[in-house]
C-alpha cells in the first residue's frame, strides 16, 4: 500500500512540475504564495483568465483568483505539499 501512496506523490509532485514551470515561463518572477495559490487553481481547472478577470473588473485578480477557492481550503492545504516539493525539485535542478 505504501508503494501506491508513494506512486500518487509521485504523479502529483510529476504535474505540479510542469504547471509551475509554465506559470513561471510565461510571468518570470511570482511570490511563492502566488505560486501555490495559481498552481492549484490551474491543476484543478478553476483559473481561466476570463473566469478570474474581465475588463469591467476592479478587483485585483489575485483576491478573485483566492474567491475561487471557496469551500476547498483543506484540499488546498493538503496540496501545497506537492507544490513545495515539485518548486523544491526545480531548484535543486536548476530550472528556476
Amino acid at each position: 500500500m505504501q508503494n501506491l501512496e508513494l506512486e500518487a506523490e509521485t504523479i502529483q509532485i510529476s504535474i505540479y512540475t510542469n504547471i509551475v514551470l509554465n506559470i513561471l515561463k510565461t510571468h518570470g518572477e511570482l511570490s511563492v504564495n502566488k505560486t501555490l495559490l495559481f498552481s492549484y487553481l490551474v491543476k484543478k481547472e478553476k483559473f481561466r483568465l476570463g473566469k478570474v478577470y474581465t475588463a469591467n473588473n476592479t478587483q485585483d485578480v489575485v483576491c478573485k483568483a483566492i474567491s475561487l477557492l471557496s469551500g476547498e481550503y483543506a484540499e488546498y492545504c493538503e496540496n501545497i505539499k506537492f507544490i513545495l516539493k515539485s518548486i523544491h525539485l526545480l531548484i535543486i535542478g536548476k530550472r528556476i
